[in-house]
């Protein structure tokens, strides 16, 4: 029996935000691009694709976007954004798949259909790559491929989770990573934007990603229109894994 795809409504994007950027110099929700924040354009495209979203951030971070940050409104049509705070007693910043587990154990008893895993320094992609990763496979585990490099944001079923990472005990989250957790059930969806293998780690790798070249893409197709929707608006491939979740 064929499981319909679920909408992208039905859908959370997790940004992995908890980091303190050393090599950026700033944590990358907050570094600037364009004049404005980096989480606000990532939020804005967001709202594009009509994808709600939870943030993993740290106390600094939090402290900046709050003022900012949209509320939750339940009259508009507009997808939701959360942001969850990491806290660490160490002084060292939480690790990934710590920041990973807050987000899905947040979720946990109102849980959306899937989710896509995104550390915040990979821009959010065209709508039409959420699509491909909700339409065009079948596993649990789906990561998108672009030229042959997989990149982010990697989906995940709600039923895959619960079975591989909501698990009793907990993967152990100083040392768990998502890449080989999802290694065996991952299956790759062409992607024909070049943003998804990004890595914005370093001003020198944002001043790249800003240049037009870096941005240009032509999607095969646009994604249909989502019928549930109100009506008013590294490891390198062919390897087995997704790119390491352990960046700063």
């Amino acid at each position: 029996m064929n499981v319909p795809a679920p909408s992208i409504r039905d859908c959370i994007c997790l940004i992995l935000a908890a980091g303190k950027g050393s090599r950026m110099g700033t944590p990358k929700a907050l570094m600037i691009s364009n004049q404005r924040p980096w989480w606000s354009l990532q939020l804005a495209q967001l709202d594009a694709a009509q994808l709600a979203s939870i943030w993993i951030v740290s106390p600094t971070v939090r402290d900046a976007m709050e003022p900012r940050f949209p509320q939750t409104d339940t009259n508009t049509s507009q997808p939701a954004h959360q942001l969850i705070t990491a806290l660490n007693p160490n002084p060292a910043p939480l690790p990934m798949f710590a920041s990973l587990l807050l987000g899905l154990e947040s979720l946990a008893l109102h849980p959306p259909a899937a989710i896509f895993v995104l550390p915040v320094d990979v821009p959010i992609p065209s709508p039409a790559t959420f699509h491909a990763l909700l339409q065009h496979a079948t596993s649990p585990v789906r990561i998108p491929v672009h030229n042959a490099t997989r990149g982010h944001p990697v989906y995940l079923s709600w039923p895959w989770i619960t079975e591989h990472i909501l698990t009793t005990p907990r993967p152990d989250p100083a040392t768990a990573r998502l890449d080989q957790l999802i290694a065996p059930y991952a299956e790759c969806v062409p992607s024909c934007d070049p943003r998804i293998t990004m890595n914005i780690n370093t001003p020198a790798d944002l001043k790249k990603a800003q240049e037009p070249q870096s941005r240009g893409f032509t999607p095969a197709s646009p994604p249909p229109p989502d019928k549930s929707s109100p009506s008013t608006p590294h490891p390198d491939a062919p390897q087995a894994s997704a790119k390491p979740l352990s960046r700063s």
